[in-house]
């Protein structure tokens, strides 16, 4: 028994067959270990007083093996897609959650720079508001200097003409 035929005929594991080679196991205990490893099928212990396994039984073996191991396999493969399945609907809700973000904030951008831009008309007008009241009081400062300048050096004919 070498460890290429273990590994490439019987699909036994390198480490597994060097151990089987080593030791000098048998073959089925062997792969009784393998399979109790993997928990794959549970480890059939042949009891004191029993003949040894039977030459159909490594058959059955592997039969039993494939169909826990498909079972298995079939049942990882189940608990993936839904992982994947749960994976794709979280993206999406994170998706849409992020586009209703993305509009609130083009909102409030858009609510701001109006509300900016209603200030900035405000003040402009505030300003140019006060600059004009300004400049009537200085003329009314300067109508009043003139007025008083006259009503000065012509007393008697401002009086008169009024």
């Amino acid at each position: 028994m070498s460890t290429h035929w273990l590994t490439k005929e019987n699909l036994m594991p390198l480490e597994e067959a060097a151990r089987t080679v080593a030791g000098r196991t048998s073959f089925q205990q062997t792969k009784r270990e393998t399979a109790a490893s993997l928990s794959l099928v549970p480890p059939v212990v042949p009891s004191a007083g029993s003949a040894p396994f039977p030459s159909n039984h490594s058959a059955a073996l592997s039969a039993s093996t494939s169909a826990a191991l498909a079972l298995r396999t079939s049942a990882h493969v189940d608990r993936l897609e839904e992982k994947i399945h749960s994976l794709a609907q979280h993206v999406q809700h994170q998706d849409a959650v992020q586009m209703e973000l993305m509009e609130r904030l083009e909102k409030q951008e858009a609510y701001i720079r109006n509300s900016l831009k209603e200030r900035d008309r405000r003040l402009m007008k505030a300003m140019s508001d006060i600059i004009e009241a300004k400049q009537q009081l200085a003329q009314l400062r300067d109508e009043q200097r003139k007025k008083s300048i006259w009503h000065r050096l012509f007393r008697t004919q401002y009086d008169s003409s009024l």
